[in-house]
């Protein structure tokens, strides 16, 4: 693949994601265009990542009142989060186990962000009416951040002016559909090619 630099016309959040993403796969030793494996970069980090219902109950000691609302009650409505610094100095990422590979793979890119971006975890709690606290501002960064660092601009220019499918660029870096239609979106970019 041909590697385009980013455009002088991206301004505001979408080069300030950009070039944190860009940031982040420099660390990763990654070319623009080849694909970032987040559970490879987690292991880079030292971050302990369960993303399944085994190792949930292996790894953690949850308020039966947390797990239930997380397990049962609304299951759909959450993808992933990070503890705060353990006495080891270690975290562990939560993944949804009821979500698919692509879809982890972008929240454990977010759950990422936050970490190298030095944001401050969200609290649980068992209050029926807010599972937890939720900043606005941070979640949008880390989320746009990582969506950047899984598909970065240049790769996705450059698989579009080849002429590939939105399903042929999410199969190529391990994300969905609709991750592919997001990152088009957020940077303006005419509609993808139909698949």
């Amino acid at each position: 693949m041909k590697v385009s630099f980013m455009p002088t016309t991206l301004r505001g959040k979408a080069k300030a994601f950009e070039l944190k993403a860009q940031q982040i796969r420099r660390f990763a030793g990654l070319a623009p265009t080849q694909r970032l494996d987040p559970f490879a970069l987690s292991l880079q980090l030292k971050l302990t990542v369960i993303a399944d219902a085994q190792q949930w109950r292996q790894h953690l000691t949850l308020d039966a009142r947390i797990a239930e609302q997380l397990f049962l009650k609304d299951s759909g409505g959450w993808s992933g989060g990070v503890t705060p610094d353990r006495e080891d100095g270690t975290r562990i990422v939560l993944l949804n186990p009821t979500h698919s590979p692509q879809r982890q793979a972008a929240t454990l890119m977010e759950e990422i962000c936050h970490v190298l971006l030095g944001h401050e975890p969200s609290t649980i709690t068992p209050d029926q009416n807010k599972l937890r606290d939720y900043n606005q501002r941070i979640e949008e960064e880390a989320y746009g951040v990582g969506a950047a660092a899984l598909l970065p601009y240049a790769a996705l220019q450059d698989c579009r002016e080849q002429g590939w499918s939105e399903k042929r660029i999410a199969t190529h870096f391990g994300i969905s559909v609709s991750l592919v239609r997001f990152r088009v979106s957020f940077l303006a970019l005419d509609a993808s090619p139909p698949d």
